[in-house]
């Protein structure tokens, strides 16, 4: 194809999930989105899905999990030239003992399956009727309830976000007000097994 164009809905600016039949330059997303693809899967810890932005130069591959994060809501549109559509395959990346595996069609997660990118948080589905995940995503198989992602930044710790997911946690400030991710400096986050552990964010 001479010309394709891209077009996504973003009602939210925290991370999803991407997962597209085509291969395309880093440049062609950058106006518009942050996108951040799974670092090396030798050695990762159990539990945790490192990431790490994509940079100037590099591709997003096609059948590949990728993490994306608009820049303001609405509805953006990536256009890609010299463009080869790839058959659709339904494909897996396996990182820390999490497996990430993308589909081209909307389907539905049924509760305690799977586990989903949502509102930047990685959580596994409670709701009775399902969780509709529409098509070009991808989803955490298993059923898990902790999940870890680590998103390596260009900030001093090398850690720029961290989202910790999982229905059964809580993340609270020093002022004991709750949030639904980690903020900048200290969080108490309380566990399923009712412990309380300490994170720092700089």
């Amino acid at each position: 194809l001479a010309k394709l164009a891209y077009t996504r809905t973003f009602g939210t600016t925290k991370w999803q999930p991407l997962y597209v039949p085509f291969t395309s330059d880093y440049e062609a997303w950058s106006n518009d989105v942050d996108i951040a693809k799974v670092a090396d899967t030798n050695g990762a810890a159990d539990g945790v899905l490192t990431v790490t932005y994509l940079e100037e130069g590099e591709k997003a591959e096609a059948n590949t999990p990728y993490l994306i994060r608009a820049k303001q809501t609405g509805d953006i549109e990536v256009i890609v030239e010299d463009v080869t559509l790839v058959p659709a395959a339904k494909a897996s990346v396996e990182a820390g003992g999490i497996k990430l595996t993308g589909t081209y069609s909307p389907i539905v997660i049924q509760s305690g399956t799977y586990s989903v990118l949502h509102s930047g948080s990685i959580v596994q589905t409670s709701n009775s009727a399902g969780y509709n995940l529409p098509a070009m995503r991808w989803y955490v198989e298993g059923s898990t309830s902790e999940v870890k992602v680590l998103l390596m930044g260009d900030e001093e710790t090398g850690i720029e976000t961290v989202d910790f997911a999982g229905t059964n946690e809580a993340i609270y400030g020093t002022d004991g007000v709750r949030h639904t991710g980690l903020k900048k400096g200290i969080n108490l986050v309380r566990k399923a097994d009712g412990s309380v552990i300490k994170i720092l964010v700089k």
